[in-house]
């Protein structure tokens, strides 16, 4: 490759001359110092746009993290709200069989007191109200 530049530059020096030869020469210098320079500022890009990279996951880590965050919140609060639920329905279950015990110990009550109302209406024990005999 080297070979081949170097036939190249006697090849135009013998065309154009030794002026010709030094034109190339400015040329291919400013061209190597264009493309140095080049080399620079896409290196000099490539960091910046690395750096931006970088802040850009750090940035989308701490979202997540406190998406995360906002997310085991909203968990905490259904698991609450089951909770809540469930006790809910314990003391429905139990305020159910309250009544329930309420109403029978009621329906016995009452039929005692039926009952006690017909034994002293038809008491024929007590020898006064035998004779009179039962009254309605």
């Amino acid at each position: 490759m080297e070979g081949t530049w170097l036939k190249i530059g006697f090849d135009m020096a013998k065309e154009f001359g030794l002026l010709g030869l030094i034109f190339f020469m400015i040329i291919a210098g400013m061209w190597f110092f264009f493309f140095k320079d080049r080399q620079k500022r896409q290196t000099r890009h490539l960091i910046d746009v690395t750096a931006i990279l970088q802040q850009y996951k750090e940035n989308l880590s701490q979202t997540l993290s406190q998406y995360k965050d906002e997310v085991s919140q909203i968990r905490h609060l259904y698991e609450n709200n089951v909770r809540l639920v469930e006790d809910y329905s314990r003391m429905y279950n139990r305020q159910e069989l309250l009544f329930k015990e309420t109403l029978d110990i009621i329906s016995l009550n009452t039929q005692c007191q039926t009952r006690l109302v017909e034994k002293i209406t038809n008491n024929m024990f007590c020898p006064m109200i035998r004779e009179k005999g039962p009254t309605g």
